[in-house]
């Protein structure tokens, strides 16, 4: 499977609309992550698609994946990255697309 952030997108979109979107995300989360997906370019993903939704379970679920991404003592020991994400890298990815 391709991860162009168009078809990245899509399946996000399916997973947020399905009955169960927090195991649904977090599959997606995995998925991606085996797929090569970095861990700042899958938290950024998150990060954007939380933007604009009312706060309701789909966001909450979007939440809770993060904290997965974002890894260290915010996971609980369910990181899905060996490091913890560096919120400098973050800023800075935003600079940059701006």
């Amino acid at each position: 499977m391709s991860n162009k952030p168009d078809e990245q997108r899509i399946r996000f979109e399916a997973c947020l609309n399905s009955e169960r979107p927090f195991l649904a995300l977090h599959d997606l989360a995995k998925a991606l992550r085996d797929e090569g997906v970095t861990q700042l370019d899958l938290y950024l993903l998150f990060d954007s698609s939380r933007e604009g939704l009312p706060d309701d379970f789909r966001y909450d679920a979007i939440l809770d994946v993060m904290d997965f991404i974002v890894g260290g003592p915010i996971a609980k020991g369910n990181d899905l990255y060996t490091s913890t994400i560096d919120y400098e890298d973050v800023k800075a990815s935003r600079s940059q697309s701006r």
